[in-house]
């Protein structure tokens, strides 16, 4: 009969340190998920052309276009919102002639960007007239 006992007991305490051990992982998994900014790669495809803040991680303002020195640029600043340093941050934006056709991506990339430090990036791509271009979009952003 005793033996039987601590059969039971032995299959209990298994049973119980495995779902310990099940709630452990979940809980580390929940506590890295709503703390860890850094090492996270988050990616965005969509077309915007104005302001916008991105899973209250980062925020881009102030994006204006023009001719400078006969190259088209874009520029505007990029805010680390975050808790977080990202080791590399870029962003690229897509344009297109006034018939809705992609002419090219032209993108600018930024490493290491502090917590609330900005960045103001400047894109160029020097073999269009402005003329041409229609719209453009912000069309990625990558920070991790």
């Amino acid at each position: 009969m005793e033996i039987k006992r601590t059969s039971k007991g032995i299959i209990a305490l298994i049973i119980g340190l495995g779902v310990l051990f099940c709630v452990g992982v979940v809980a580390l998994f929940i506590f890295i998920g709503m703390n860890f900014d850094a090492g996270v790669y988050t990616k965005f495809d969509f077309g915007i052309t104005g302001d916008v803040v991105i899973n209250n991680k980062v925020e881009i303002t102030e994006v204006t276009d023009g001719i400078y020195k006969d190259k088209y640029y874009i520029q505007g600043y990029l805010k680390n919102i975050s808790n977080s340093k990202f080791e590399d941050v870029t962003v690229e934006y897509t344009l297109y002639d006034k018939d809705g056709v992609v002419i090219d991506k032209i993108s600018s990339r930024l490493t290491d960007l502090a917590k609330d430090k900005q960045w103001k990036f400047h894109l160029e791509y020097d073999a269009i007239d402005k003329d041409e271009i229609a719209k453009y979009e912000l069309s990625k952003v990558t920070f991790y």
